[in-house]
């Protein structure tokens, strides 16, 4: 299986691919640097299912699911 890093350096409106590998540790260990960077990431495969995302979307989908889980209150 491939699996792509994409990058976002524009706040995420667009994401272009920084590295393609079939070692998917690789690739989040690359994405660790754009972590520390602040930027957005995605890690998909080849069919384009996510795989992994950055911390800035992490806490954002957290967030979602925390305020859904107050309304359903």
């Amino acid at each position: 299986m491939r699996y792509a890093l994409k990058v976002s350096y524009d706040c995420g409106i667009s994401y272009c691919p920084v590295m393609v590998s079939d070692n998917l540790d690789e690739i989040e260990e690359e994405a660790k640097v754009y972590d520390r960077q602040n930027l957005r990431w995605t890690i998909e495969d080849e069919d384009g299912n996510l795989q992994s995302i950055c911390t800035i979307h992490a806490h954002i989908l957290a967030t979602l699911i925390k305020l859904s889980n107050q309304k359903e209150s």
